[in-house]
């Protein structure tokens, strides 16, 4: 994992992470539970609910990491999956970026 630059990135390869593993971890099972047959293209309805539901426990388990051994192994083992290969996350071109002059304006007054 080089190149990652700040917090917010390094968060956000984690959690990539974990939901590069529930899509693999679905796509195993279907292979195995459908060994013989083809296997169904994955509904839209399914993709967004794996990808929500990875989402939902990689942010839990990453809050709960100093209550529950589960958690921190978790955590743990998902943060030694990190692709070492893996770009450094950026920012999506939708969410407009503010210059330094806008936003050192802003925080002057």
């Amino acid at each position: 994992m080089t190149g990652i630059r700040n917090e917010t990135q390094q968060r956000a390869m984690y959690v990539a992470t974990a939901i590069d593993q529930a899509l693999k971890n679905y796509k195993f099972r279907n292979q195995f539970l459908r060994f013989n047959d083809r296997n169904s293209p994955m509904r839209e309805e399914e993709f967004n609910s794996i990808i929500r539901n990875a989402i939902y426990t990689a942010l839990h388990a990453d809050a709960t990491y100093n209550e529950s051994a589960a958690s921190k192994m978790y955590v743990d083992t998902l943060k030694t999956l990190i692709p070492r290969w893996w770009a450094p996350a950026e920012l999506l071109e939708s969410l407009p970026r503010k210059s330094k002059k806008e936003s050192e304006k802003q925080s002057n007054g």
